[in-house]
């Protein structure tokens, strides 16, 4: 934990602001507007009205945006405007985190367990993306239905039925794990050998990673 201001920001929040380059000025900006918000009885709507310039251009720094609009936005919207980056939530449960009026998707999802955090984090890029179509292929799966002509077509973000397969009451990463690996022995007679073991390893560690939770 790095302590700014009486606000303890975690490892990950701060590989996130060195991604940004957040200024240690806003950093420490961002952690009285935290402090703030804690000592306030107002709803997150009424709090962010009270900010002031230089306040609200320390949040466009932390979330990285070009410019904020504080008014109209969602519950979730404003809640992770006032959530250190890396712990904002998905209260309504459609796979995206709202920041602002921006929507994010971020796999591993925020709330995943540290060690599947810490394994995706040790990844190397390639693995990142073979990782993340594992996923993907799992996500369309669930989306998937044959319309009335009989054709099939997939449920996409904001659509009626829409499945977000991360926030389903029995999910596990460890689950996941099993079915990224059922499915590429599925796909293993469309690969090359090394294709195979590659994605075999990733899918593997990744297991190994949410059994440890």
């Amino acid at each position: 934990m790095i302590t700014t201001k009486g606000i303890e920001f975690s490892s990950r929040t701060m590989k996130i602001f060195e991604t940004r380059q957040v200024s240690k000025e806003d950093q420490d900006t961002f952690a009285a507007i935290l402090e703030k918000r804690m000592a306030s009885k107002q709803n997150d709507a009424a709090f962010l009205s009270t900010l002031n310039e230089e306040e609200i251009d320390s949040l466009i720094a932390v979330h990285k945006f070009v410019e904020l609009n504080i008014y109209g936005l969602s519950e979730e919207g404003m809640r992770n405007l006032l959530t250190p980056p890396g712990y904002e939530v998905d209260i309504n449960k459609d796979g995206l985190y709202d920041i602002g009026k921006a929507k994010v998707f971020a796999f591993p999802g925020n709330d995943a367990p540290q060690e599947v955090l810490d394994a995706y984090e040790n990844m190397s890029m390639k693995e990142r993306i073979t990782l993340f179509a594992g996923y993907l292929i799992q996500e369309i799966k669930a989306n998937a239905y044959q319309d009335a002509q009989g054709h099939w077509r997939v449920r996409r973000h904001g659509e009626p039925g829409y499945v977000s397969i991360l926030n389903q009451p029995n999910f596990s990463y460890a689950k996941l794990a099993d079915l990224m690996l059922e499915e590429l022995e599925f796909q293993k007679k469309f690969m090359s050998q090394q294709e195979y073991w590659d994605a075999l390893a990733v899918f593997e560690k990744f297991k190994l990673a949410s059994q440890r939770t």
